[in-house]
């Protein structure tokens, strides 16, 4: 969408991020360079809210999972829920899984040794923190603190027997400067790579989702916010990762097709996740809410007002 445009939409409608859900394998679209799977998609419902950064889950007894951001315009800022995926590729069941009190968000999920680690976005509080997920209770419980660095969409391969965290930083950069981080153990101690940031780029840097590894090569999905924040995404495809150099290059683009989302209007992307032959993916509507954007006004107000007075 032309800037002009989204910036007039922006005076009266939100842009309310929603989930949605298919069956496609990560094979599908890398072989093909086309992206238009049939995706369901859920309804929010209210205007208060958006449902972003979905990741997915298998758990024990085979049914699938969607951790997400829930995020409530009244409260300002998001947390960790869960939705049961069923047979027919609907939505229910959403759950509060983990709340902080500050904006929690990019849920995400590494599997290691039997256990579900969850890495949730929390740049806000300046650190980023692991938490095992608990399936059986819908429960999260904290692990330890990996780095105290406000990153985000932070997102881990393991290669060469190494962990490799892929971030960008909160900040002047966060859209385009692209991090990474290593260690020999999941949970640290990881060091920034000397290159770092690794690239600087708006059209594919910031992380979209976990990386696929497919036919021997990594391929990782990164945010396009060329013309807008979750304008698209783009798929990289990575040359070479090690402890001196990084370099990727542009693979594919994905934005919304006829079936993965402009029938059900939907305008832009920035995260996607497999896990087997099923994919979850958010996208953004434009929608009606003078009501929202009033609040959101009072809330930058007040919120002003209170750094003017701690400043005095």
């Amino acid at each position: 969408m032309h800037p002009a445009l989204s910036k007039y939409l922006s005076k009266l409608f939100i842009q309310q991020w929603v989930i949605g859900v298919g069956k496609c394998s990560p094979g599908d679209i890398l072989e093909s360079r086309v992206f238009d799977p049939e995706i369901s998609w859920l309804d929010v419902g209210t205007a208060d809210r958006f449902f972003a950064d979905p990741f997915l889950v298998k758990a024990a007894d085979g049914q699938y999972r969607i951790l997400f951001e829930d995020y409530t315009f009244s409260t300002g800022y998001g947390h960790i829920a869960e939705l049961e995926v069923t047979d027919r590729l609907s939505l229910k069941k959403s759950k509060k899984i983990l709340d902080t009190g500050s904006h929690l968000s990019y849920p995400f999920i590494f599997r290691e040794n039997g256990r579900i680690y969850i890495f949730p976005e929390a740049a806000q509080s300046g650190k980023l923190t692991c938490y095992e997920y608990h399936a059986e209770t819908s429960s999260m419980e904290m692990v330890k603190v990996i780095l105290e660095q406000p990153l985000l969409d932070s997102t881990i391969i393991k290669k060469d027997g190494r962990y490799w965290l892929f971030c960008t930083r909160l900040g002047q950069g966060e859209d385009r400067q692209l991090h990474i981080y290593s260690s020999d153990q999941l949970l640290g101690d990881y060091k920034p790579h000397p290159m770092n940031p690794v690239k600087e780029d708006i059209n594919g840097s910031r992380p979209a989702g976990a990386l696929i590894a497919y036919k021997g090569e990594w391929f990782r999905p990164a945010q396009d916010s060329r013309y807008t924040y979750g304008g698209g995404m783009v798929i990289n495809k990575i040359v070479r990762l090690d402890e001196q150099e990084f370099a990727e290059e542009f693979y594919m683009r994905i934005s919304p097709g006829i079936h993965s989302g402009r029938k059900a209007g939907i305008r832009g992307m920035h995260t996607l996740n497999f896990s087997d032959e099923l994919l979850v993916t958010d996208g953004t509507r434009w929608r009606f809410a003078p009501i929202v954007k009033l609040r959101q006004l009072m809330m930058k107000f007040s919120h002003n007002n209170k750094q003017v007075k701690e400043k005095g």
